[in-house]
């Protein structure tokens, strides 16, 4: 009987190898119950828990995808389970050594696949298995723009002959998803006085004749000490189904460099950030109808609540504005700046900070600060780099979560009641 039961245990571990074999997890610091945040699972970024850079990008199939590591020569694009944060897959078999990827602006989700971009490297993955399914590479000479932008079945990009700054010309090109191979739309060319070009990809808009109207933005274009100006922006306003051009609007924005985050679009107005100054331009013809300009600068996205715009300053503070004449409708004077892409959800706009490491939490009705809360896993000495700086958030309307990083751990955070 003895020898039977030694048996047993025997076949009961080698069924629970797969189990057994799951790393270690700490549990969850005590310092939580002093926070507002309810950590519902957190997993290691990297095997040994060191500090690491983490991005949460976009919500699929109950899954969750983040990035890490996005320095090169490591880039790691991780698919996890939305409920328990377990490794689906990982993907990092690029073609050649990933620089300057910007996890807001060169990896998207467009239907089952995973577009990632690098100066012109593109590729993509299937969500499902973490697969490649195709890479392309602008050839030589010439490059393209870090950015890319998904709209519908097609994924946008901007491609440049010649070299950096002072390019030949530019071009906004796109691909379907599954396909890899560029059709150039439009191409431009640099402006007399030496103004370099850097177009970033489009966002659309469907005008009242039904069409799809491309919004492209030469959103850093540069002149060396031309008349005391070095920055300005133009904007322009591509027919896709006619291939041509409704209006630009030149020199829109001439106080200085104006941010690649995807403008607003509401109803027939664009909301766009430049540096300092927030533009509401009518669609229809391309006038500006009302700007405001904040001192401090203001970060590139803007999101939209009821009859206001929010807009959360480079600085400190945030705004709710009233989207027809842009007055102020109420100030948040905590929030902290050079923050995540906001992402609003039921009323609420989510984003974190760098200055204050925080992840916030703000009421979009009168602009009260809900969250503005560090890592729970700063007090822990292991972790005590923990932070929310530069981390991208993420939401899940279904299970009313968010997910985010703090250097050392992605995370699954219970959305306020």
């Amino acid at each position: 009987m003895a020898w039977i039961g030694f048996c047993f245990i025997l076949c009961s571990m080698s069924c629970n190898k797969e189990k057994l074999r799951q790393p270690f997890l700490p549990p969850l610091p005590m310092d939580t119950i002093h926070s507002k945040l309810t950590i519902l699972w957190q997993k290691p970024l990297t095997a040994d828990t060191i500090e690491c850079g983490g991005h949460a990008h976009f919500i699929w199939n109950d899954n969750v995808l983040f990035s890490t590591s996005f320095t090169a020569p490591n880039v790691n694009v991780e698919m996890r389970n939305g409920a328990t944060g377990y490794l689906q897959w990982r993907f990092n078999n690029f073609s050649k050594v990933v620089s300057d990827f910007t996890p807001s602006q060169s990896l998207i989700n467009v239907r089952h696949t995973t577009i990632m971009n690098s100066w012109g490297h593109v590729y993509c993955v299937d969500n499902q298995t973490g697969h490649q399914l195709w890479s392309s590479t602008v050839p030589d000479p010439g490059g393209g723009e870090p950015s890319i932008h998904g709209i519908g079945d097609y994924i946008y990009a901007c491609h440049f002959s010649g070299g950096k700054p002072a390019t030949i010309s530019e071009s906004l090109v796109r691909s379907h998803y599954l396909s890899g191979h560029w059709d150039t739309l439009i191409t431009f060319q640099p402006r007399q006085g030496g103004m370099y070009l850097n177009i970033a990809p489009p966002t659309f808009w469907i005008n009242p004749g039904g069409d799809t109207i491309l919004i492209i933005r030469n959103s850093i274009s540069l002149q060396p000490s031309i008349n005391g100006q070095s920055q300005t922006a133009d904007l322009f306003a591509f027919n896709l189904r006619t291939r041509q051009l409704e209006w630009q609007l030149d020199d829109f924005d001439t106080r200085g460099v104006s941010p690649e985050g995807q403008p607003l679009i509401s109803g027939n107005r664009l909301f766009f950030c430049g540096y300092k100054t927030l533009h509401c331009i009518d669609l229809i013809n391309g006038n500006t109808l009302w700007s405001k300009y904040f001192e401090g600068g203001i970060e590139p996205s803007v999101v939209e609540h009821q009859n206001m715009v929010i807009v959360q300053s480079s600085w400190i503070g945030m705004w709710g504005l009233d989207k027809n004449t842009g007055n102020t409708v109420w100030h948040n004077e905590d929030t902290d700046g050079s923050a995540s892409v906001l992402q609003y959800y039921d009323g609420i706009v989510y984003f974190t900070s760098t200055g204050y490491a925080r992840l916030y939490a703000i009421d979009c009705s009168n602009g009260k600060t809900i969250w503005g809360e560090n890592s729970p896993n700063r007090p822990n000495p292991k972790t005590s780099h923990a932070s929310f700086g530069w981390q991208g958030v993420v939401i899940d309307p279904q299970r009313k979560v968010l997910y985010t990083t703090d250097k050392y751990y992605a995370m699954c955070i219970k959305l306020p009641e």
